[in-house]
């Protein structure tokens, strides 16, 4: 039997075993029991921290975009140029570095809630690519561009880099990230420095 633990951190050892369960089974096949075996905890425990298991698939989406987002207000701190190597090194590494979680963004893709957050994500992610672009523009480091164009462009590459890696487990995402946007950066670096 599990001893008793804040609800804060019950909750994270329920999201994180969840994770482990819907990246091996998939959303479908994953049952509350088999999280409740993955965490240890009896049914009435996950349904005390979550009204059911689509709760808990949610949960997982916004535990790691809630991490993620954080992680990018950090790297607004840096200069345009390395704010934005970071922040898609964040995404690689949200996605790529832990154990289970691209496969079940393949999941979140594929449910029609998590779906449909997902267009809010690529907004936010898109816009703050932007603002980074136009701070670098503002700042003289890039030459005038439009900053949305580029934000969109950065998005797309960074998942397709996340779609090779699921294809193909021996692609160098994070390497190709770097090499690509030293290639984007020298296209944009402004003459005036």
């Amino acid at each position: 039997m599990a001893k008793h633990a804040p609800a804060d951190v019950r909750r994270q050892q329920i999201l994180e075993a969840a994770l482990g369960c819907f990246a091996q089974q998939g959303y479908h096949q994953t049952r509350m029991d088999d999280i409740g075996k993955a965490t240890g905890l009896s049914k009435g425990a996950l349904y005390h921290h979550f009204k059911n298991k689509e709760a808990v698939f949610l949960g997982v989406f916004d535990d790691l975009n809630a991490k993620l987002w954080h992680a990018w207000q950090e790297a607004d701190t840096l200069v345009p140029d390395d704010a934005i190597l970071s922040q898609g090194h964040l995404v690689l590494d949200s996605l790529l570095g832990v154990p289970g979680m691209i496969e079940t963004w393949v999941e979140f893709l594929r449910h029609p809630k998590s779906r449909s957050r997902f267009k809010d994500i690529y907004h936010l992610s898109r816009e703050r690519l932007a603002e980074t672009v136009q701070r670098g523009i503002d700042e003289g480091v890039f030459r005038d561009c439009d900053p949305t164009v580029l934000g969109g462009t950065l998005t797309a590459i960074i998942e397709g880099l996340i779609l090779q890696r699921l294809a193909d487990p021996s692609f160098e995402a994070t390497r190709t990230w770097e090499a690509g946007w030293t290639l984007i950066q020298q296209g944009i670096t402004s003459t005036r420095q």
